[in-house]
């Protein structure tokens, strides 16, 4: 598996692969699942922001992922534990800031590649019959 995960991951990977090919609606569980750990991550990361007094976009991410799997692993099936450290949790994630990228922006328009043909603008029984005949019909114009 790509990204150096551990065999574990690999077999995980493997078995979820199998149960969603078995069970219909298994892929739209994970999904949500995914979803949910998706805002439940950046909900802990927004109360970290704002616990550390700084902007929610400069707590990163992949850091808080980590540090919220590990927490898991740590303290699990411990709920006394978890309360006790949950503040800390939060202190944590607002330690795990981005890089200031100042020249990192994104065009917000697409532009289209230019094409080695011309576009077909009649079915291809005509384009056809026309070449037969020695006509290019989609021979661009000089």
């Amino acid at each position: 598996m790509a990204g150096g995960a551990g065999p574990a991951v690999a077999e995980g990977a493997q078995a979820y692969g199998d149960a969603q090919d078995q069970e219909p609606g298994v892929g739209a569980q994970g999904e949500a699942a995914h979803l949910l750990a998706y805002d439940l991550i950046r909900g802990v990361m927004a109360e970290a922001a704002r616990v550390g007094g700084i902007e929610p976009r400069r707590v990163g991410f992949k850091g808080a992922q980590h540090t919220v799997r590990e927490f898991g692993a740590v303290h699990l099936h411990d709920p006394e534990r978890i309360e006790r450290d949950l503040p800390h949790l939060v202190s944590l994630i607002g330690q795990k800031r981005v890089g200031d990228r100042p020249d990192r922006y994104e065009p917000e328009a697409v532009g289209r590649r230019p094409e080695p043909h011309p576009l077909l603008r009649m079915t291809r029984g005509k384009a056809r019959a026309l070449i037969k005949r020695g006509i290019i019909p989609y021979e661009k114009m000089k």
